[in-house]
């Protein structure tokens, strides 16, 4: 089989575990349902930047994080405030 890596290598399991509590924490702060939040998220770019940028984003607070996703989301045409 072979062992080299790809762009769509799976997220580490801290990766994992730090998009789920983000997804949790954007889903309180707009009053949506979780599915609601990472659909809203994904449609609009969130999860690429996440993605990309988790390296810094963890690191944040939470509140700073959803900060980041939300002007991203905001950019690409999401309307939440």
């Amino acid at each position: 089989m072979n062992n080299q890596k790809t762009n769509l290598q799976m997220p580490d399991v801290n990766e994992l575990n730090f998009t789920i509590a983000l997804i949790s924490e954007f889903s309180k702060r707009f009053n949506l349902g979780q599915k609601q939040a990472f659909n809203y998220i994904n449609r609009f770019k969130g999860m690429q930047f996440l993605r990309n940028h988790y390296q810094s984003l963890h690191t944040q607070s939470f509140d700073d994080a959803i900060d980041d996703i939300l002007t991203v989301c905001q950019h690409n045409g999401g309307k939440l405030k």
